[in-house]
C-alpha cells in the first residue's frame, strides 16, 4: 500500500451507476484528493480494505448488497471505525435517515446532489473526521499517561448524583472501568474511616463556598487494600453551570518511601534497632525522668569480640546476619520499657 493510498485524503465512491461515479469524481477533480471507485457493496469492502479511505461516499440503493448492509459491514472491520461514511440516497424519509445512522453512517446526502457545494461539503466532512480522529488519539494517549502516572480524573456537574470518571480512576478505586456508577455517597464509603472528616470538609467547602481544595486521604478498595490518594479539585463555571473537576493521584509508593526515610532517620537499617540519634534522644528523656523521680537508670555497652574476624573469614553477609541475630536475641531479653540501640563501631 502506498502513502497516498493510506492517507486521510483518499475518497472511495460507491455507486452502481457509472454516471454518478463520473459526476462525483469530476466534482472532486483538480484537488489533492485521491479518488477510487467501486460499483457494488461487495467491491466497496475490498476497496476499503485495500486503500483505507478517509471518506466513503456510499449509495444506498444498489443491487445485491445495499448501502445499509455495506456500511454495517465496513464498521465491523478492524479499521472500520476511524473513517467517515456518508450515505448518498434519494430516500429522505425519517426512518431511512435513522437507519443510516443506526448502521454507523457519519452523515448523509440526498439526491439530486447540489454539485457547486458538493466538493466543499466533502472537504468539511474530511476535516471534521480528522479532528475527531486526533481527539481520539489524544484521548488514548492521555489515558495511557494517566495509567502510567496512576492519575484518575473525575467531574461532577450536580445535574445527577453520578460523577463522570476516567477508566484509571475506576482502577484506583479497585473497580472495573465503567461497570458501576461512582457517586459522592459511594466515594465517601470508600474513604478510610479516619479520613472521612477531611474528605467531607473539603467537599463541603467546594460545594458551599465554591473553594478549590487540595487534600490527602486514604481509600479502602473493594479487596481491602488501602491506598493513599492526593485529591486536587477545582470549582469552576461552565456556561453558567457550576461543576467540580478533580484529579486523584495514587501516592501510596511516595508515602511508603517517605515513611521509610522517616523511619531510617531514627533506626539502623541493618538491625532495625534505634540508631545513635534516637538513642541519645531517649537517653536524655530517661535521664530527665530519673531526675524528676529521684531515681536511677542503667547504661550498658555491649560489644562483639573478634567480630572483624567473622567478616574477614566468612564474608560481610555472614557478619551482617550475625548482627541481626544478636540484635534480635538481646531485644528478647529486655523489657518493653528498656531501649536497645545500635552503634556504628566495628571491632
Amino acid at each position: 500500500m502506498t502513502d497516498i493510498q493510506s492517507s486521510k485524503d483518499t475518497i472511495l465512491i460507491v455507486d452502481d451507476d457509472p454516471a454518478i461515479r463520473l459526476l462525483m469524481s469530476h466534482a472532486l477533480s483538480g484537488s489533492d484528493l485521491n479518488i477510487i471507485e467501486a460499483e457494488s457493496g461487495e467491491q466497496a469492502i475490498e476497496k476499503y480494505t485495500e486503500f483505507l479511505p478517509g471518506l466513503t461516499l456510499l449509495d444506498v440503493t444498489m443491487p445485491g448488497m445495499d448501502g445499509f448492509e455495506c456500511c454495517a459491514k465496513l464498521r465491523k472491520l478492524s479499521n472500520g471505525n476511524h473513517a467517515a461514511v456518508v450515505m448518498v440516497t434519494a430516500l429522505d424519509q425519517p426512518q431511512d435517515i435513522e437507519k443510516a445512522f443506526d448502521v454507523g453512517a457519519t452523515d448523509f446526502m440526498t439526491k439530486p446532489l447540489t454539485w457547486p457545494i458538493f466538493s466543499h461539503r466533502v472537504r468539511y466532512i474530511l476535516k471534521a473526521n480528522q479532528t475527531l480522529r486526533e481527539l481520539s488519539i489524544n484521548k488514548d494517549m492521555l489515558a495511557n499517561a494517566q495509567g502510567i502516572a496512576h492519575l484518575g480524573y473525575w467531574q461532577w456537574d450536580f445535574k445527577t448524583p453520578v460523577f463522570q470518571c476516567s477508566d484509571e480512576l475506576y482502577r484506583l478505586m479497585g473497580l472495573e472501568p465503567q461497570q458501576q456508577e461512582i457517586t459522592y455517597a459511594g466515594t465517601l464509603r470508600r474513604v478510610h474511616p479516619e479520613d472521612r472528616t477531611t474528605f467531607m470538609n473539603a467537599m463541603r467547602s467546594a460545594l458551599h463556598d465554591k473553594k478549590s481544595y487540595d487534600v490527602e486521604y486514604r481509600i479502602v478498595r473493594k479487596n481491602g487494600d488501602v491506598i493513599n490518594i492526593h485529591d486536587r479539585t477545582d470549582v469552576a463555571q461552565n456556561y453558567g453551570q457550576w461543576m467540580l473537576t478533580g484529579t486523584l493521584h495514587d501516592i501510596t509508593n511516595r508515602k511508603r518511601s517517605e515513611q521509610k526515610i522517616s523511619y531510617y532517620a531514627y533506626y539502623d537499617t541493618l538491625t532495625e534497632l534505634p540508631n545513635r540519634r534516637l538513642f541519645l534522644e531517649q537517653l536524655e528523656s530517661s535521664i530527665a525522668a530519673a531526675k524528676r523521680r529521684n531515681g536511677k537508670l542503667s547504661l550498658m555497652f555491649i560489644d562483639l569480640d573478634r567480630f572483624k574476624q567473622v567478616n574477614d573469614t566468612y564474608g560481610h553477609h555472614i557478619g551482617d546476619e550475625l548482627l541481626r541475630q544478636a540484635a534480635t536475641r538481646i531485644k528478647n531479653c529486655v523489657r518493653l520499657s528498656d531501649v536497645v540501640a545500635a552503634g556504628k563501631k566495628e571491632a
